[in-house]
């Protein structure tokens, strides 16, 4: 028989695994939120609670901003 699964005081990317939960498993992120995510996530790829994906659209965007139109520059 396979022995329960343990995953507390885990690292996968910015998340430390704290505790079990009846849904999953209860994470902390380096950002200070708390996630709870799927074992199975978390051994598949889960890095974060959502904050890398927006850090990465963010700067992503921000490389993108073109100069402003002249309807912009009127907006203003």
């Amino acid at each position: 028989m396979r022995k329960p699964l343990d995953l507390k005081g885990e690292h996968f990317g910015f998340l430390e695994v704290l505790e079990r939960t009846d849904k999953g498993w209860l994470c902390i992120c380096v950002c200070g939120s708390q996630k709870v995510v799927l074992a199975g996530n978390l051994r598949s790829g889960t890095v974060s609670c959502g904050c890398r994906r927006q850090q990465i659209l963010r700067t992503t965007h921000e490389k993108r901003k073109l100069p402003l139109g002249e309807a912009e520059k009127n907006s203003l």
